[in-house]
């Protein structure tokens, strides 16, 4: 393996048009072995970057913008492609990328390009950063530390998804979206995404700023929303199936957008959501859900509450909400880790000796079928003898998982 040269190729030494001198940069440094430094910004308009290099070689190449260097375009059509697909290893530091809001300009074709990655880049006026075709997928993509703003359509479009992570992204001030999963192909499904420590806020369109369909391993953690009118993190209604997704240590911020931070999709089994605080909305709303469980642990909405339609979340409650008395009951609402203890209480009954009596105890919340039910008599009277005959009219539902089941003390 060939060293990459310390110092980059710098198109400004080419003759012709910004286009040819960036376009034989690229031929001499896959060529050679080099790198690129961009050293101001060029603009491609109307023609469109081709990398030629093979399938599946494994040499790195890379692209460096120094004091602003950049691409820009500003004409429909992509920036950079390649001739034949699996070409991979591109990785782009600290670009400029300028595009036109009036025109269809995206960065990659992601349908040819595999395994590649951004870095501090800042992508302004496009339409997509990431594209694939309705027949391929992205693979092994890194985003970090970029920042999007004034994008119109969704930065990440694409139709299926493997080992893919965006990480300290921060999109704002934008027409369009964030993430559109379109669930075509062969390999429709998303495998091994992560969303991690990013910040989604300002973005004034009617669709979702994340929209996924079904997928098998999906991470969104740390997460930051604001002001996203078309709403936050949705699955689709009708081709959502959901295993193994985690939302965790997300937080909406400002005034009410829209009325939840996540909106599950159709099945949704294996969902687990952690730590995820809202300040004026709720963060559940399960009203597209039609099967699945979704297990909320220490989540928070501050001011605003969840559409647990269905039944459909299993929670487990930080500590301020673990206590709770029942009024009118003489009981309390206890949070047991993954249980809930409910106790319903009656003072002062007397007994006479030979009577048969029937208390009603009420806990407020429906008792399932798999709910544990116990009874605990106090008597002041240490001589008396018990025959106790226990009667339980159950409402029937489907139970609960084994180890979510809620502890019914009576």
């Amino acid at each position: 393996m060939a060293a990459i040269a310390r110092h980059g190729i710098d198109p400004v030494t080419y003759p012709g048009s910004d286009f040819q001198k960036v376009q034989a940069a690229f031929d001499d440094a896959i060529n050679q072995n080099r790198s690129i430094t961009l050293t101001r910004v060029f603009d491609i308009t109307p023609e469109t970057i081709v990398i030629n290099k093979a399938s599946d070689f494994r040499e790195p190449t890379m692209i460096i913008g120094v004091n602003g260097g950049g691409i820009k375009k500003t004409n429909s059509g992509f920036m950079f492609t390649s001739p034949t697909a699996d070409v991979s290893d591109f990785q782009l530091e600290n670009i400029y990328f300028l595009g036109n809001q009036s025109a269809n300009v995206k960065v990659i074709v992601c349908s040819k390009l595999i395994r590649l990655s951004t870095n501090k880049c800042y992508f302004d006026s496009l339409t997509t950063v990431m594209y694939t075709d309705d027949t391929r997928y992205l693979q092994s993509v890194r985003m970090n530390n970029d920042t999007i703003v004034r994008n119109v359509g969704a930065a990440l479009d694409f139709a299926g998804a493997y080992d893919t992570v965006l990480t300290n992204v921060i999109m704002e001030k934008s027409s369009g979206f964030f993430i559109n999963h379109r669930m075509l192909g062969v390999n429709e499904n998303i495998y091994g995404f992560r969303i991690r420590d990013c910040t989604i806020e300002g973005l004034t369109g009617t669709t979702p700023a994340i929209k996924f369909k079904s997928c098998d391993s999906l991470l969104i953690d740390g997460c930051y929303f604001e002001q996203n009118v078309g709403g936050h993190i949705v699955f689709d209604a009708t081709t959502s199936n959901l295993r193994h997704v985690t939302i965790s240590n997300c937080r909406h911020g400002g005034s009410a957008d829209v009325s939840h931070l996540i909106k599950w999709g159709k099945t949704s089994a294996g969902c687990f959501s952690y730590n995820n605080t809202s300040q004026n909305i709720g963060i559940h709303d399960t009203s597209q859900v039609t099967s699945g469980r979704i297990f909320s642990i220490y989540d928070k909405a501050i001011s605003g509450s969840d559409s647990n339609t269905g039944n459909r979340i299993d929670y487990v409650k930080d500590f301020s909400d673990s206590y709770t008395a029942l009024s009118g009951v003489g009981g309390y609402r206890t949070i047991w880790g993954s249980m809930v203890r409910l106790t319903s209480t009656l003072t002062n009954q007397t007994i006479n000796a030979g009577a048969t009596i029937t208390y009603t105890f009420d806990f407020l919340e429906p008792i399932y079928s798999d709910n544990i039910v116990s009874i605990q008599i106090f008597s002041d009277n240490v001589k008396i003898t018990l025959n106790i005959s226990l009667v339980i009219l159950l409402r029937l539902s489907l139970p609960m998982i084994a180890h979510h089941q809620r502890l019914l003390h009576k």
